[in-house]
């Protein structure tokens, strides 16, 4: 919101107060003058939701959904199983690298006897990487192993999961409201542009208003 209330470049904008002044010697002369804008404040705050709702819709299927079936959704799309296994091992290893670079820390803070605070965190932050790498390194050694020795990347030799009438109809629906959404922002962009249909006149009002 910041950004955009200080760069909007449309128009029309209305300054609400100014920050740099176009009389100034040095930055004056060379900005032209420094605005926040209210138009510019109100582009930011919608797309900064958009991203919110994106982001926070994102991190609940995250952390509510077993690795399990997050990977078995990845390789029922198509894709390939070695990404798919990536993807989830990275989003799952978060929690696990938080855990131990605290454990590295309470290690750190014990062998030089400093109290616990802000202070020591900040003081034992250099000496976090090498412990840290190290411990990664052998959990993904031991992961390695265990995905081989199961045959995990063997896609060849696996049937097709079987999917349920109701998760169909639920991703079909889901796939048919993306479009249906990008098709409305597409035309309406196009609008802008001089390539206006009449018959799209309800298309171009609601993406307007609610897009």
């Amino acid at each position: 919101m910041f950004s955009q209330a200080l760069f909007f470049a449309q128009t029309p904008r209305t300054p609400l107060f100014v920050i740099i002044e176009p009389t100034m010697p040095v930055l004056g002369q060379i900005t032209g003058g420094l605005y926040i804008y209210r138009e510019g404040v109100i582009y930011g705050a919608v797309q900064g939701l958009r991203s919110a709702m994106m982001l926070s819709l994102g991190l609940f299927v995250c952390w509510t959904s077993d690795p399990r079936q997050l990977l078995k959704a990845l390789i029922t799309w198509r894709l390939s199983p070695q990404i798919a296994f990536m993807l989830v091992t990275a989003i799952r290893f978060l929690p696990v690298l938080a855990a131990e670079a605290g454990e590295v820390i309470i290690a750190l803070r014990l062998r030089s006897d400093t109290r616990v605070g802000r202070k020591s965190i900040i003081r034992h932050l250099p000496y976090i990487a090498k412990p840290l790498l190290a411990r990664c390194l052998r959990r993904a050694q031991t992961l390695a192993l265990s995905v081989v020795s199961r045959g995990f990347f063997l896609a060849t030799a696996r049937k097709d999961e079987f999917w349920h009438t109701k998760e169909k109809f639920v991703c079909c629906l889901l796939i048919i409201f993306t479009i249906g959404i990008t098709f409305s922002k597409i035309v309406y962009l196009l609008s802008e542009q001089g390539l206006y249909f009449g018959n799209l006149r309800i298309v171009y009002d609601w993406t307007k208003l609610y897009l």
